[in-house]
């Protein structure tokens, strides 16, 4: 915890300046604590969390909050998000255990398929500790599809895992009908938040193209509740969701619901049920595995 001073000379900045600004990011995140003798320190995040979230907002999504305009009539629909960008943020933080692995293999799946597979973590968590494991994963991003077959190769376990590139909502084209009969489960980790730009319509239609094609199995979706233009859910301000939420926005993602009874009703919409929802509050952002059956 070196003094202001030093760490001014050190970064070549006017110790005033860098005072105001460390002193902007800890009253508005986490991730600057001070102990009111004016040494500041990292909050209480490994490194490698803090180097993603800086590279997720700034580098994958600071471009279209820059094109953000308040002039703008309507907001912008589709995606906007910097693909290689997001793929060098999750390098960074590829190989942390999942809490969704530990449900998985509880549950005795074996046959998964993964849904906006990022760098394949999850896939290669599950594969090296069981077996029997057999995954796919799927991608839109090429620079995402790249670095997932970089760590499937490195880890050894490419004679289970593989990933292909495509969108979600071809779901039907990219894995012919006996890899689907083959499927026991589906996974996707902020894949449906991407969906409710136009509202919940573009949500709803892919949930149905996923129940359409496994019927009847289970899928677990692991996202957020969305804060902007919602009620309070507590006292607490969850600063980071509400960053989220922004970021989401500037690029055409929108904003998803914000409680369980909300997605509860979407899931119904689309003809699924949801089963099971687990729910944590941390990192300043409310999130949850939802357990959802591809069938009412």
């Amino acid at each position: 915890e070196p003094r202001i001073d030093v760490v001014a000379r050190i970064v070549r900045m006017d110790p005033k300046l860098l005072n105001q600004m460390l002193d902007f990011v800890m009253r508005t995140t986490d991730l600057i604590e001070c102990d009111g003798t004016g040494r500041y320190r990292l909050g209480n995040y490994p490194f490698a969390e803090i180097a993603f979230q800086f590279q997720k907002f700034i580098g994958a999504y600071g471009q279209s909050v820059r094109r953000l305009s308040a002039s703008r009539s309507t907001p912008p629909v589709g995606s906007g998000v910097s693909e290689g960008a997001l793929a060098a943020a999750f390098a960074v933080v590829d190989s942390v255990p999942s809490r969704i692995a530990e449900r998985l293999r509880r549950d005795g799946y074996h046959r998964l398929v993964d849904l906006g597979c990022g760098p394949a973590s999850l896939l290669i968590e599950m594969a090296r500790r069981d077996e029997d494991f057999i995954g796919i994963g799927l991608d839109q991003s090429s620079a995402m599809c790249r670095l997932a077959r970089s760590r499937i190769r490195e880890a050894g376990v490419a004679s289970r895992v593989r990933v292909e590139r495509a969108d979600v909502r071809d779901i039907g084209d990219a894995l012919n009908a006996r890899e689907r009969r083959r499927v026991e489960a589906i996974h996707g980790r902020s894949v449906i938040n991407a969906f409710f730009g136009p509202g919940l319509g573009s949500a709803c239609a892919v949930l149905r193209k996923l129940r359409s094609a496994f019927p009847g199995r289970a899928a677990f979706f692991v996202d957020y509740y969305g804060e902007l233009g919602h009620a309070p859910t507590s006292k607490r301000e969850f600063r980071l969701g509400r960053i989220q939420d922004i970021a989401q926005l500037a690029s055409g993602q929108g904003i998803p619901p914000s409680s369980r009874r909300e997605w509860r009703a979407l899931y119904r919409a689309a003809g699924c049920k949801l089963i099971s929802t687990d729910e944590m509050r941390n990192n300043d952002i409310r999130w949850f595995i939802h357990e959802v059956r591809l069938a009412l």
